[in-house]
């Protein structure tokens, strides 16, 4: 994905996420002093940061050849009110995934090591819905995550008894072909989260876990896949945005 594509879509999904939110500022100025009788809170925009891990899970032979890879995510978040207990909560994220590998077979003496490394524009729209408990705010958090993949690489190493090579190539989002070398993956990733957050006064801190649907493999055979499996912890900080 270059960047003439990449620049005027997040401007779009800001324009999208914003909207709502000072067309709320200029219609209700004084949300403010009622903003402590929502349990699921007014529209706000948030900066949004945290943490990834992620790996491939791939058909039941080479399961456990991919282990998780520390990665981060920033960009902005809020939340669109239905009623007081339940809204739209949307995130427009870069976001860092892949895999890192650690596979041995002793009995052939072969061994391969190394990690994928993709970068992703990452949209999570998911339904929130906020459980008062004794004064705590919790929320649980359900919907699909749009990812579009912008780019990646990958660094194997193949261990054969004491030989060692190593392969370093790029990962492009488009269908593979016999004249460019590289490790194709399919740039739409679709995935479901599921996860919880805890809101202390404006802060609020959460995990997700997002399955992975697409099959990343082209033309895959029967039972043939690869997917992806991302659990990200994060924290929602708010941001002062004043209406013109």
């Amino acid at each position: 994905m270059n960047k003439r594509f990449v620049t005027p879509l997040i401007a779009l999904l800001l324009a999208f996420v914003v909207t709502p939110l000072d067309a709320q500022m200029i219609s209700a100025p004084n949300s403010t002093s009622t903003s402590n009788a929502l349990p699921i809170g007014n529209t706000n925009l948030n900066l949004r940061f945290g943490i990834n891990v992620s790996k491939f899970v791939i058909d039941e032979t080479d399961m456990d050849a991919y282990k998780g890879r520390l990665g981060f995510q920033i960009g902005i978040n809020t939340l669109l009110p239905i009623n007081q207990k339940s809204g739209i909560d949307i995130s427009v994220l870069y976001s860092q995934r892949g895999s890192n590998v650690d596979f041995s077979d002793d009995a052939l003496g072969y061994s391969s090591e190394g990690f994928y490394s993709m970068n992703y524009l990452e949209i999570p729209i998911n339904y929130n819905y906020n459980l008062t408990v004794a004064g705590h705010h919790i929320n649980l958090l359900i919907g699909p995550t749009f990812g579009l993949g912008i780019n990646g690489k990958s660094e194997i190493d193949f261990i054969f008894g004491t030989v060692r090579e190593s392969y370093k190539n790029d990962i492009k989002f488009k269908e593979p072909n016999s004249t460019d070398l590289f490790i194709p993956m399919k740039r739409l990733d679709l995935g479901l989260n599921i996860g919880a957050s805890y809101k202390v006064k404006n802060i609020t801190a959460g995990l997700t876990y997002n399955i992975g649907l697409t099959n990343h493999i082209y033309d895959a055979a029967d039972g043939e896949f690869l997917r992806q499996r991302v659990f990200q912890v994060f924290v929602n900080y708010p941001l002062p945005v004043r209406a013109k």
